[in-house]
């Protein structure tokens, strides 16, 4: 569940978010996060916000993100745009050191409908590195349905071992 708020007059914005998780398998695992951020539109299409998240897991213990970020949007001409966004956590680990988190994604949009970008995220908490990559496309049928897809690698190194693994993600986006 996510909800935000814009005040129009003076570009402040603020969000806030709850998810849960319950795995029901062989053993139980449940998740809980929830946080927020509060921000400026600086530009009727640029952001500069901070935010926290919190995360609760019965496996992996608690952890705080806390971190600033930028977005931009920007028309190219013809119906065409493109937005770039950057982010930069620091990561409060109960169970681990704690780390850092650096982000940045781009979305070029040759039509109003279609979508496709590319992202990059490097972590180190502790010991361990994780590099993670990916494309992502979305196409919105309406303006209150959207069609997206995505691939996400992550590379994973710590302490002599490491874990690669693919993702492929498919969804769709409902507006009401």
């Amino acid at each position: 569940m996510r909800g935000n708020y814009i005040h129009q007059e003076t570009g402040w914005f603020a969000d806030a978010q709850y998810l849960q998780t319950d795995l029901d398998t062989s053993f139980d695992s449940k998740t809980v996060q929830y946080g927020g951020s509060v921000g400026k539109y600086f530009a009727p299409t640029s952001i500069v916000s901070l935010g926290f998240m919190r995360t609760e897991d019965d496996i992996n213990g608690d952890n705080s993100r806390y971190t600033l970020s930028n977005f931009h949007a920007q028309e190219i001409g013809d119906d065409r745009f493109f937005d770039a966004g950057f982010a930069v956590s620091y990561l409060d680990q109960e169970r681990e050191d704690d780390g850092y988190l650096v982000e940045l994604a781009s979305t070029y949009y040759p039509t109003k409908k279609l979508g496709v970008g590319l992202r990059g995220a490097y972590a180190h908490v502790g010991e361990k590195d994780e590099f993670t990559y990916g494309a992502t496309s979305e196409y919105f049928v309406n303006e209150n349905l959207a069609f997206n897809a995505s691939y996400t690698r992550l590379d994973s190194k710590a302490d002599g071992f490491s874990i690669a693994s693919n993702v492929f993600q498919f969804g769709t986006k409902v507006r009401f």
